[in-house]
């Protein structure tokens, strides 16, 4: 069993809350999703299913790139416009 580092479980967490979201209001997520291109292609596919990159600096852009996409779902989910 390999190990798993908290980089990997930030994103298996947001990946996780968008297929919460998708299933709940997948309207107005995909609304919010064309704010945010990458999501689709970053946060879709579970965390073990690909590669964290390699060296400290790339993999470090990463996890800014990861957290930063959970801060825009937070906002998104906290906004006033949101449906209950």
């Amino acid at each position: 069993m390999r190990a798993v580092n908290r980089t990997e479980f930030v994103g298996e967490t947001i990946r996780t809350a968008l297929e919460a979201v998708a299933a709940a209001v997948p309207d107005w997520l995909a609304e919010i999703a064309r704010q945010h291109p990458t999501w689709a292609k970053r946060d879709a596919a579970r965390c073990d299913s690909y590669r964290i990159p390699k060296g400290d600096s790339a993999r470090e852009e990463w996890t800014r790139t990861v957290g930063e996409d959970g801060f825009a779902l937070l906002e998104a989910v906290h906004a006033p416009t949101t449906p209950g």
